[in-house]
């Protein structure tokens, strides 16, 4: 590691907790729309744990109302029009799953994106058909089935109402203890990722797609201090989410044991050679994506569960780590060159498939960010700041 990477390590360090806290303390709405007991329960499941100012009492609930408001049908088409949020959540029981009630959820629809309808899923497929056809009639997008508002069928969709609330994310997980664990996990798959694509850069031809942004990438800084970065901001953001203080020397602290020198990425490098059976840059990817996603799954259980793992556990972390990291290392190797694998069948995508134009964005905000930290501030912006 030279002088310049010591630097961006350092300014990292420096930078990061304010850019993660950013994200956890902005303000968003959800509004829950529909069957009085639909959002009855909705909102206790939701709300239940949430990370407030306020430990308890009166001002603790207004305070969850500011990020929270309910709106039990019925509901006049003039009411609905004046309901404004960042997400909007509609459910309806079956006795509500009318047409009036439909054409007002694709009024706010429409109006206040994004929105989605959770409907009580029908014990028979008479009830089901009935419901189907009104969707298609009203052409209703984001209408899905749900057997009641319940924490398990919840933590179900978490995935896709982060999706839709991909603009505020980290502080609804940060907010409510419902989205922690499933945006957690997306974080460490997508930070994992990001760094297996830059570990192949050096070992693929310049002419693959998105290669040539990363070359520029590790052109301001080096591969290693890249990886490094991307973990330790990984780290800071799980504790984020997870309700901890963003004190990045307390934070190392408790962390450094559990993953090892240099974030981990040494240590665990050694540890996961021994499953890797390929040759070629697919062991620099499996490499650099299993050592990610076995440190971010160490950060997580730790936060989680407030406690290291046991040896088993460890392995069984490990073990996983390298099986995701080998299976997407290959397919994504085969899409950059454009081959096709032995069997010659396309490798079948998944939830686990790369955004390459997302990719692109990233990777040049990441490359920005780098940047931004090898310039030293002014001593006016200094004191400025001070």
């Amino acid at each position: 590691m030279g002088l310049s990477d010591i630097f961006s390590f350092l300014n990292t360090i420096r930078a990061t907790p304010g850019q993660v806290k950013k994200n956890l303390t902005k303000d968003f709405k959800i509004a829950l729309v529909g069957s009085s007991d639909m959002i009855g329960g909705c909102y206790e499941v939701l709300t239940a744990g949430a990370k407030m100012e306020a430990d308890n009492g009166d001002k603790r609930e207004e305070q969850i109302k500011s990020f929270v408001q309910t709106f039990p049908l019925p509901l006049s088409e003039e009411a609905v029009r004046s309901i404004k949020s960042d997400l909007t959540i509609f459910l309806l029981n079956l006795d509500d799953a009318k047409r009036e009630n439909f054409k007002l959820y694709h009024e706010l629809y429409k109006l206040n994106p994004p929105a989605v309808c959770y409907v009580e899923e029908p014990d028979s497929n008479e009830g089901k058909m009935r419901i189907d056809d009104l969707r298609g009639e009203l052409f209703l997008n984001h209408v899905e089935w749900i057997p009641s508002p319940s924490r398990e069928e919840l933590t179900k969709k978490s995935e896709n109402l982060l999706k839709l609330a991909k603009k505020f994310d980290m502080a609804l997980a940060y907010r409510f203890p419902l989205f922690r664990q499933t945006l957690a996990r997306n974080l460490i798959h997508n930070t994992s990722t990001q760094n297996m694509i830059v570990a192949l850069a050096s070992s693929l031809p310049t002419t693959i797609p998105v290669v040539g942004i990363i070359i520029g990438l590790l052109a301001v800084t080096g591969e290693t201090t890249v990886l490094t970065i991307n973990q330790l901001k990984l780290c800071l953001q799980l504790a984020g989410i997870y309700g901890m203080e963003l004190n990045v020397f307390e934070r190392l602290k408790e962390l450094w044991p559990l993953v090892g020198s240099a974030i981990g990425m040494r240590t665990i490098s050694r540890s996961l050679v021994g499953f890797i059976p390929l040759a070629g840059p697919s062991i620099k990817a499996s490499i650099a994506y299993g050592g990610t996603y076995a440190v971010g799954e160490t950060v997580r259980w730790f936060y989680e569960k407030g406690k290291k793992m046991t040896a088993e556990e460890k392995k069984n972390v490990m073990k996983h780590a390298m099986e995701r990291a080998l299976k997407t290392a290959e397919e994504y190797v085969t899409r950059l060159r454009g081959q096709k694998p032995e069997n010659g069948e396309t490798p079948p995508s998944s939830s686990d498939d790369i955004d390459f134009e997302k990719l692109e964005d990233e990777l040049k905000d990441l490359e920005q960010e780098l940047k931004e930290m090898e310039t030293p501030e002014k001593p006016e912006e200094q004191e400025n700041k001070e």
